[in-house]
């Protein structure tokens, strides 16, 4: 029996000496919760320690102990924390504190946490209050980012931040970051707004209007801006950098006419160009309403890719140089990038007249008379209302209760914003990745001094240190060029 009982206390002896050397052995944290800064009290069995070659680890992050006292050892929380349940390891001599069970060896972070914000939606240099726990008092010692884009902090208390949207803010969540450790406040949706704007073509005004009816617009890389001018018969030019325009293509003298044949644009000719789209490597398409064409422009050279269309209306080019056009019958046409016949792409419109592809292939139409935005899922083919109630009105706000009148133009900007040339409204309205609908341009006012008549097609330049929108002002013969941001 003694034998048996020696046995018994020489065992747990020696599982006593495993479990505190070298193995150390964390019992009890203090206090159970703490953040960045604050110093917490590791207390266990920690024989032998030494803190010039062993080592504490944080959420992963190797720290270096303040204080050792017997067994209690001190220690700072460092910065970059990003866990609510925080792991502490200490190892000596290559045993840390994870190989023994029963060995505390974590504890709640004291995190700051955002919990709402006063208002969903606004522009540049509003003012939002984010509400929460736990923030620093010190506005410094915070951040917000709308998207990525940082907000200016001009009050921080631990409950409440209150913060100036930055110009440019991302719609999409805003987050706010305390000492590494990041939190979302709720979703924004950022709207731009027009900062400056003018006629484009220098030396004129809206007492002098510089095109005859401009119906389709676009802009190349380079902040050009090409015009197809329905009535005048020709594709217009205006240049970036002097502002002038210029006959780019067509009849200098405005007489309609055709060419049967490829020629260069100097000889020229088109009959009511409705619409122009660049595809990728810059080439021009045009929209030959009365010719009942698609042309190309390559270089100097003009070609017809399809004949044989009734009226059409609008054209769009994907990132594989497929060619999308709107046809009389309320169906869009395809045709494939490799030539040949068009096709039926998708119909169940009411006289769509404007068209754009989206990078991922999906087509979004301005479905005119039914007062909606829509578009073709590319993986499906399914025709998917996005916006509109289909009663030709004026409504902001989410898309489902939003309302057009007769849209006949839509675009994305780099940020997934979706422009909208309402013509019925006299307005340019936006589509916000979140699903809201607010007016960037325009009111009821047709004049072109304070407003827009019958604004038909829209284009956007965008660079790092401007964003740019051009609209065919349709009604009033000018085409506009806004500052946003």
């Amino acid at each position: 029996m003694f034998i048996f009982l020696l046995i018994f206390l020489l065992g747990s002896y020696s599982c006593e000496l495993d479990k505190i050397d070298p193995c150390p052995c964390i019992t009890s944290i203090s206090p159970s919760t703490a953040r960045t800064g604050e110093t917490v009290t590791l207390s266990g069995e920690f024989v032998n320690f030494d803190a010039s070659k062993d080592r504490i680890t944080i959420d992963g992050m190797e720290v270096v102990p303040e204080d050792v006292f017997g067994n209690d050892i001190k220690v700072k929380l460092p910065a970059g924390i990003d866990e609510l349940k925080v792991s502490v390891v200490v190892n000596i001599g290559g045993c840390n504190s994870n190989a023994l069970e029963s060995c505390e060896s974590s504890f709640e972070y004291k995190a700051a946490m955002a919990t709402a914000i006063n208002k969903n939606t606004g522009d540049k240099e509003d003012t939002l209050i984010i509400t929460g726990s736990n923030f620093r008092d010190d506005e410094a010692q915070n951040s917000v980012l709308f998207g990525s884009v940082p907000g200016t902090i001009y009050s921080a208390m631990e409950d409440r931040l209150v913060v100036l949207v930055p110009v440019g803010a991302e719609t999409g969540d805003v987050s706010v970051i305390v000492d590494g450790f990041k939190t979302i406040a709720g979703e924004f949706t950022y709207f731009y707004s027009i900062v400056e704007q003018s006629v484009e073509v220098l030396g004129t005004s809206c007492a002098i209007p510089n095109f005859d009816r401009p119906t389709g617009i676009v802009a190349d890389a380079d902040g050009n801006v090409f015009v197809a001018d329905e009535q005048a018969n020709q594709i217009f030019r205006i240049d970036a950098i002097t502002g002038m325009k210029e006959s780019f293509a067509g009849d200098v003298a405005g007489t309609p006419g055709d060419n049967p044949i490829e020629t260069d644009l100097s000889n020229s000719k088109f009959n009511r160009p409705w619409d122009i789209a660049l595809d990728k490597d810059e080439n021009k398409y045009i929209a030959d309403f009365a010719n009942g064409k698609l042309r190309k422009i390559e270089t100097d050279r003009v070609s017809t890719i399809a004949d044989g269309i009734i009226g059409p209306l609008s054209v769009a080019v994907n990132q594989n140089n497929d060619v999308f056009f709107l046809h009389i019958t309320n169906t869009i046409k395809m045709l494939p990038s490799g030539g040949g016949t068009f096709q039926d792409y998708a119909d169940g419109f009411n006289n769509p007249t404007g068209l754009f592809v989206a990078e991922n292939g999906d087509v979004y139409v301005a479905d005119t008379q039914n007062h909606k935005i829509k578009y073709v899922e590319a993986a499906t083919g399914n025709v998917i209302d996005l916006a509109g109630d289909g009663d030709p009105a004026f409504e902001n706000g989410p898309v489902g209760t939003a309302s057009f009148n007769t849209p006949r133009d839509v675009l994305f900007d780099d940020r997934d914003n979706i422009f909208v040339a309402d013509t019925g409204n006299n307005r340019v309205r936006v589509i916000t990745p979140t699903g809201y609908v607010y007016t960037l341009y325009g009111s009821e006012s047709s004049s072109c001094l304070g407003g827009l008549n019958k604004p038909w097609s829209i284009a956007i330049h965008e660079t790092l240190q401007q964003l740019t929108l051009f609209v065919a002002d349709t009604e009033n013969g000018v085409v506009k060029k806004m500052i946003y941001e």
